[in-house]
């Protein structure tokens, strides 16, 4: 009896070959979608960093036609497409605001426009990084399942010898007994490396889409900070943006929440600095009021002190909030 691999391929059974032959295909599938995804996440992470450090250069000059086309040129990068598709609504929105004339759209938020295309954009690029983690996770519970049919019907033709032999040796049952081994050898070679690698790139895919949401929170509350003075015809110099803004659209009087340069977040003329919960409470109670939120702060206080609380507007999904800033004059 030979106990070789091609000795023990050449004593199996026609079932016992196609068990090992469909271990093979999963084999080589999951290979290939480790090798797949590896490349892409590793491309996917290059591009997306080199636009997150161009980006960086361009917000400030608002220079947002070139991010939108270098977003364009960077289709492999989960940020730039995400961020991309952002940027791009927003240059649409704004020329749409400017339009004048019979085609003329009139007013509409563009915040949440922007918001609505990125959370459009996340679930496609999400989709896209999570594509064949599914025909892994499948291979990595299924192989092992596989492998454990083919001990099945190694042990029936082991059984089978036994019968034609008329006697219980092990040389009879030898070959039937090997047939059930390597098959679920081959089956728990074929499902943990599989296991393994979907727990791995499931967790990329995880700390990718964590990037995707810091991001797309970064690049609205800049948005929030400049629409609402474009959408006036104003142009805003965000460095130089100082306490606020006097209301005059009609409607009810805004909310006012004040951030200091401790970071103190002030409900209206509140003595106490409110907790996020009551942030939060109070912006949605303003909102269902129809009125707006108007967040302010001085020179002096840091953007880092302001971006919590827009992050916390921006999560609730809350129409009407506003970061208050003032149009610089030439001097």
């Amino acid at each position: 009896m030979d106990f070789s691999l091609l000795g023990m391929w050449r004593t199996m059974g026609i079932p016992a070959r196609l068990v090992v032959i469909v271990l093979a295909i999963m084999s080589v599938y999951s290979l290939s979608v480790m090798a797949e995804r590896l490349f892409s996440f590793a491309r996917a992470k290059e591009q997306s960093r080199k636009y997150a450090e161009k980006l960086r250069d361009m917000l400030p000059g608002h220079q947002m036609l070139e991010a939108a086309s270098l977003a364009a040129t960077m289709k492999y990068g989960h940020i730039p497409r995400v961020l991309g598709s952002g940027i791009a609504e927003y240059n649409k929105g704004r020329e749409a605001l400017r339009h004048q004339g019979p085609h003329d759209v009139g007013e509409f938020d563009l915040v949440e426009a922007i918001n609505r295309s990125i959370d459009r954009a996340t679930l496609r690029v999400t989709a896209d990084l999570r594509r064949g983690l599914s025909g892994l996770a499948t291979v990595a519970s299924s192989a092992p399942f596989v492998g454990l049919l083919g001990t099945v019907l190694g042990i029936i033709t082991a059984f089978q010898l036994m019968a034609s032999s008329g006697s219980g040796g092990l040389a009879s049952v030898s070959a039937g007994i090997s047939e059930a081994l390597v098959t679920t050898a081959f089956g728990l070679l074929v499902a943990i490396p599989a296991l393994m690698m979907f727990n791995y790139l499931t967790n990329r895919v995880e700390e990718m889409t964590v990037d995707i949401a810091d991001a797309s929170n970064e690049l609205v509350d800049f948005f929030m900070v400049i629409t609402p003075m474009l959408q006036r015809g104003k142009s805003v110099d965000l460095p130089k943006a100082r306490h606020a803004v006097q209301n005059k659209a009609p409607g009810p009087d805004p909310l006012f929440i004040s951030v200091t340069k401790d970071g103190g977040a002030y409900v209206e003329s509140d003595k106490t600095p409110a907790t996020p919960e009551q942030l939060t409470t109070a912006m949605r109670e303003a909102v269902a009021a129809g009125k707006r939120v108007m967040i302010k702060a001085d020179a002096q206080t840091e953007y880092s002190h302001v971006r919590p609380v827009l992050d916390r507007a921006s999560k609730a999904k809350l129409k009407g909030v506003q970061l208050a800033a003032e149009e610089i004059k030439n001097k």
